[in-house]
């Protein structure tokens, strides 16, 4: 008899959960990794005419490394992108180009891609800018925590 294992960690950035699956052998693992997107936006308020910083990790949780990932950042219709880099850890490597449509070849488990996503309104005095980024591959263990959408106010 199989029975799942959820755990709900709650942390600053965002909530993510992993379910291990249980047998009477131990727990059986997913055949994939695991892709674990995170974002933090910047201090609301943003003052009018300025840019805001918004931070979003890709990270692959496990237990295996995911191959051809597919990174696609999309922003607000509001929203102009002023400058997008990225930052990895471990022996991951980031895209090149860094753009709103990323391919990766590996992300090795345990390891992150860090991307800094600079934008500004569009036109407009005041509003809001929203930036949201899908992280994905074929055989994810989990495809629930694979897109985050974070926001700032712009007066």
């Amino acid at each position: 008899m199989k029975r799942s294992i959820c755990v709900i960690l709650i942390g600053a950035m965002a909530q993510l959960s992993a379910c291990v699956q249980r047998s009477p052998d131990g727990p059986q693992l997913p055949e994939g990794a695991d892709i674990v997107v995170t974002a933090t936006a910047p201090q609301s308020p943003i003052a009018s005419g300025k840019s805001a910083e918004f931070r979003i990790k890709v990270f692959n949780a496990g237990p295996k490394d995911a191959s051809d990932v597919t990174i696609i950042d999309t922003i607000g219709a509001q929203s102009k992108l002023v400058s997008m880099s990225c930052t990895a850890t471990g022996t991951a490597v980031c895209p090149d180009p860094v753009t709103l449509s990323m391919k990766v070849p590996t992300l090795p488990k345990g390891d992150e891609l860090d991307f800094v996503v600079t934008l500004k309104l569009a036109d407009l005095p005041t509003g809001i800018i929203i930036d949201s980024l899908v992280a994905s591959f074929d055989k994810d263990g989990d495809p629930n925590n694979n897109s985050v959408a974070v926001d700032a106010v712009v007066r």
